[in-house]
């Protein structure tokens, strides 16, 4: 599924990188060129959620530990010195949403009111707790992308870039597809690509 939807659907030179013979090296699954862009790529599988008997009532279970899971698990095959993509090859049911996604990278979100001796200063505001990707911690990720896959040859999919990567990967690497992407001059985080000033 990654290597089709790299090679097939990104267009890219993909190359799959063999493991090392010496024992406990971890290593990628491919290494991918294309426009003067070379990526690292680390592929995990999320698989769970809901059971797939049609009779199931109970809730939704969130994906969000087990992307926490699958990312950590991960680090180690990610080069310190490159641009590293993270697939999650999504077979969670119903689907790893967007919002879930984001919040898997950047912390649980939660709303907050700063309050006094008076009571309630300010209004509610967001803030994120339990963070993956923070300023020096998981700054080998460069962009994480959700594949799923449709219900033909094509996957779809989406990228959420690290702002705190060590090594950032442009957002051309991944254009026409949706992506979260860092807005240096407003510092925030946006869907699509950013404005050129």
């Amino acid at each position: 599924m990654a290597a089709y939807f790299l090679e097939r659907q990104l267009r890219y030179d993909l190359e799959y990188v063999l493991c090392q013979a010496t024992q406990g090296t971890r290593t990628p699954e491919f290494r991918v060129k294309r426009d003067g862009i070379d990526l690292v790529v680390e592929v995990k599988t999320v698989v769970g959620g809901i059971p797939s008997d049609c009779g199931y009532t109970g809730a939704f279970l969130s994906p969000v530990p087990a992307l926490r899971r699958a990312m950590k698990g991960g680090t180690g095959q990610l080069d310190k010195n490159a641009k590293n993509l993270f697939l999650i090859a999504d077979w969670w049911l119903p689907t790893v949403s967007r919002d879930l996604a984001i919040d898997a990278l950047y912390g649980d979100s939660l709303s907050e009111v700063l309050t006094g001796p008076s009571g309630p200063v300010g209004g509610w505001r967001e803030v994120r707790r339990n963070a993956f990707c923070q300023m020096a911690k998981n700054t080998r990720f460069g962009v994480v992308g959700v594949l799923q896959w449709a219900s033909c040859a094509e996957c779809r999919g989406y990228f959420i870039h690290n702002g705190y990567a060590a090594n950032r990967i442009p957002s051309c690497a991944f254009d026409s597809w949706p992506q979260l992407v860092l807005d240096e001059t407003e510092k925030r985080m946006v869907w699509g690509s950013p404005p050129k000033r």
